[in-house]
Parts: structure tokens; sequence; C-alpha cells
């Protein structure tokens, strides 16, 4: 995925209710070219930054990890990437999907 599938991606879903891995509630925002989380606990948004954004795809794109804790060093919203990411690409498949990855990491650890 690049930076511009992901900000097409968030724009297509402004106003969806997603959730985290843990089962949060959050929706995704575009602003000045850079996707924000709001989740639903605060209401606050939240946003690394483009280049936080860029290091979590780059990652992502070459782990395909869904375990935020593999993105730690360089993203604080890796679970909100991750949830909005897995819910538009995996639909009913997502619980196996991330299951099967947490396995396999777990296999690395």
């Amino acid at each position: 995925m690049t930076y511009e599938e992901l900000l097409a991606l968030a724009k297509r879903s402004e106003g969806k209710v997603f959730r985290t891995v843990t089962g949060k509630e959050f929706t995704v925002g575009i602003f000045l070219d850079c996707p924000f989380f709001t989740p639903a606990s605060t209401g606050l948004g939240r946003s690394d930054g483009r280049r936080a954004a860029e290091l979590f795809l780059e990652r992502y794109n070459s782990t395909l990890s869904h375990r935020p804790s593999d993105y730690r060093d360089i993203c604080r919203n890796a679970t909100y990437f991750i949830g909005l990411i897995a819910d538009s690409s995996f639909g009913d498949e997502r619980e196996e999907l991330m299951e099967s990855s947490q396995n396999a990491s777990e296999k690395y650890d």
C-alpha cells in the first residue's frame, strides 16, 4: 500500500466507525494530507504526522504484521492504522488473518 492509497482509503472511510485489534472504537479523518484518528473513548483527534505514517507503511508492507507492538518504535498510532487497513482489506476474514499473523509472529519473538 502506498501513502496515496492510504490517504484515499482514509478519505473514503471518514465517518465510519472502526475497531482496533483490542476492540476499541475510532474514526479516521484527513487534515493537511495526513490521516488522524479519533478514539471514541476520548473524542480527541490524534496524529503522528506524515513521516510516521510513511514509516508505518514501509514496515507494514514488508512484514504485513497486525501487531501494534511491531511498530512502537516508529508510530504511536499503529493500532489505528492496522484497524483501518485490516477492516477495509479483509472484511469478515479480519479476525482469522490477524490471528494467523499473530501466531506466525510469535514464532520469531
